[in-house]
C-alpha cells in the first residue's frame, strides 16, 4: 500500500503470527530504506492488507488465537500523527472470521468502505482458531448512515483481494477457498472434495446506483494457485500476485504481462507453488513482496498517479 508519503507499507506474513506478533514495516521510496512502524497511539493487533484514501491508511485486521480476545475488524491509522482509530470490529457483537482486504470507492460526495472476510483462520493459529460465527463474505460499510451490510454471500465466492475500477463502476473480487491453501505445492482437490471447490477465479461485479455489487461474472482465470494480493491501475488494468508471480490483465480479461515469481523468489521457493502474496503500485515503481525479499520494479511508466482516485 502507498501513501503520500511516499512510502509503501507491507505487513508481516500471517504464517509467522503463532510465534512472532505481526507488524508492519515501512518502505521509504525516497531513500529505498526500511524500518518498522513504531509509536502508533496504540498497538496494531495482526495486520493483514491496508489501503490509502483520504489522508489515512486503512488496515484489515485479523482476530487473534481462540485464547485470547482480539476480534479483528477495520482500523485506520493517520501516517503523519499515527493516531489510531477503530472503523469496525464485528456485526452486532458478532466477531468477523479473518478481514482479509479493504478499499475505499465514491460516488458523488458520498464514500463506501469494502472489505473480503474470509475464513482463514487455521493459517496462523493451526490448532488454536476461533471458531467462525458468520458467514464469509464481502462487507460495506456506509459512514453517510453508519451501516454495515454483507454485500457478497458465501454462496457466490470465498473472497479474497478486492478492489475497484478507476471510473468506480466495476468490482474485483479474487476468489480463493481454504481447501488446499495448507497443501505444498499448491493444488486443486481432486475426487470428491473437488465438487465443492469454488475455483481461481478473479470476479467482476457492477455497481449499481446505491453502490452495491451486481451482475458477476467470470474476468479471469488464475493458472497457478490462486489470485491473493490485486490492484488496480489507471488505465483499468487489474494486476494479481498468483503462484507464478504478479500477472496484468487488461479491462477485458487479457492477459498483458506477467513478473515471473521464479525470478523474485528464486527457483525454489516458486517450484514450491507458494504464492507472492501481495505487491504494491506506487507511480512507475512496482513493489513485490516476495516470500523472503522484496523487490522493486522500474516500470516504463507511471501506473498510478500521486492524485490517482484509486491510490493503493
Amino acid at each position: 500500500m502507498a501513501s503520500i508519503l511516499n512510502e509503501v507499507w507491507f505487513t508481516s506474513s500471517t504464517y509467522q503470527a503463532s510465534t512472532i506478533p505481526g507488524y508492519i514495516t515501512v518502505l521509504d521510496l525516497s531513500t529505498n530504506t526500511l524500518h518498522e512502524l513504531n509509536g502508533t497511539s496504540k498497538p496494531i493487533i495482526n495486520p493483514n492488507e491496508a489501503y490509502y484514501f483520504d489522508g489515512k491508511v486503512w488496515i484489515a485486521t485479523y482476530p487473534a488465537s481462540a485464547n485470547e480476545t482480539y476480534n479483528g475488524g477495520i482500523i485506520s491509522v493517520d501516517p503523519r500523527t499515527l493516531e489510531v482509530e477503530t472503523v469496525v470490529n464485528s456485526y452486532f457483537g458478532l466477531p468477523f472470521n479473518f478481514p482479509d482486504d479493504v478499499f475505499w470507492t465514491a460516488k458523488g460526495n458520498d464514500r463506501y468502505l469494502f472489505f473480503t472476510d474470509p475464513f482463514y483462520g487455521f493459517i496462523p493459529y493451526p490448532n488454536n482458531f476461533k471458531t467462525p460465527q458468520l458467514p464469509v463474505g464481502v462487507w460495506r460499510w456506509d459512514p453517510q448512515e453508519n451501516l454495515l451490510l454483507p454485500v457478497i454471500s458465501r454462496n457466490e465466492i470465498h473472497p479474497n483481494g478486492i478492489r475497484v475500477s478507476p471510473d468506480m463502476k466495476s468490482l474485483y473480487v479474487t476468489d480463493s477457498t481454504p481447501t488446499f491453501l495448507t497443501q505444498t505445492p499448491y493444488s486443486p482437490p481432486i475426487g470428491p472434495a473437488a465438487e465443492n471447490w469454488l475455483g481461481p477465479y478473479i470476479y467482476k461485479y457492477d455497481l449499481d446506483e446505491g453502490m452495491f455489487p451486481v451482475n458477476r461474472r467470470v474476468f479471469g482465470l488464475v493458472r497457478e494457485g490462486i489470485a491473493d494480493g490485486i490492484h488496480v491501475d489507471d488505465d483499468g488494468n487489474v494486476w494479481t500476485a498468483e503462484s507464478e508471480g504478479v500477472v496484468v490483465r487488461d479491462p477485458k480479461g487479457r492477459v498483458i504481462g506477467l513478473f515471473n515469481a521464479a525470478y523474485f523468489q528464486g527457483e525454489v521457493a516458486a517450484a514450491s507453488g507458494i504464492p507472492i502474496a501481495n505487491f504494491a503500485l506506487a507511480g512507475d515503481t512496482l513493489v513485490i513482496f516476495g516470500v523472503s525479499s522484496l523487490r522493486t520494479v522500474k516500470l516504463g511508466k507511471a501506473v498510478v498517479s500521486a492524485d490517482s482516485v484509486i491510490v493503493n
